[in-house]
């Protein structure tokens, strides 16, 4: 189980387009809560009206070397969804251990990430979801 990969579909929470070989990390649940926070704010349309953490200034945290859990194999921007989407490949045993913190955060099931390009130093939120 050390060793198994599984692959995984990304769909960016905001602006942005994954690249190939883009590099998928994990969130701790401080920064999750965090990101969580922002997406509802901006949802909901009041993200100009209260202060707080915005989406631009929590992709410029920089990630942890020791958070990398996988890679993205192919990336790119669909039309159809008007949203960054991308394939990617991460260990089961993270796969199972993000589904744990979205329980934890009571995220409705949606396990975070962060994915950053190989030539950028800004990190997007994106969710994950297994794919058969």
């Amino acid at each position: 189980m050390r060793t198994a990969l599984v692959q995984v579909g990304i769909l960016l929470c905001g602006r942005g387009k994954p690249e190939d070989l883009a590099i998928i990390y994990r969130i701790e649940d401080e920064e999750a809560r965090r990101w969580i926070t922002a997406e509802a704010r901006k949802k909901s349309g009041l993200a100009l009206l209260e202060e707080g953490p915005n989406e631009t200034e929590l992709s410029q945290v920089p990630p942890s070397p020791e958070g990398i859990i996988g890679y993205v194999t192919t990336g790119s921007f669909s039309l159809s969804l008007g949203e960054g989407h991308a394939v990617g490949a991460i260990p089961l045993k993270q796969y199972l251990d993000l589904q744990k913190q979205a329980q934890r955060l009571r995220n409705e099931g949606k396990s975070l990430v962060k994915v950053r390009n190989r030539d950028e130093t800004i990190c997007r939120t994106a969710l994950i979801d297994l794919l058969y």
